[in-house]
Parts: structure tokens; C-alpha cells; sequence
């Protein structure tokens, strides 16, 4: 259950940084995604 609670709360992270246009593509969207899934980085849309 702690990974359905980490990925809903990633997916609500995406939906406000579309909404607050800090992602613009659905590619920019889907690296962000990856970036995050893949424990390599932390994305933080002020970088």
C-alpha cells in the first residue's frame, strides 16, 4: 500500500505543475515521471 500512497501523490505533484504550467509537453511530463520512478533524481520544478 505504501507504493499506491507514493505513486498517488507523484501522480497529484504532475497534475499541479501542468496546471501551474511549470510542465509543458506531455514529453517534458513523461521525463519528469521517469526521472522520478527511476530514484536517480528528484525533479523540483524551480531547478
Amino acid at each position: 500500500m505504501a507504493d499506491q500512497e507514493q505513486y498517488k501523490n507523484l501522480m497529484q505533484k504532475m497534475i499541479q505543475e501542468t496546471e501551474n504550467h511549470r510542465i509543458q509537453s506531455a514529453e517534458e511530463m513523461i521525463q519528469k515521471l521517469v526521472s522520478e520512478l527511476s530514484g536517480k533524481t528528484t525533479w523540483h520544478p524551480d531547478h
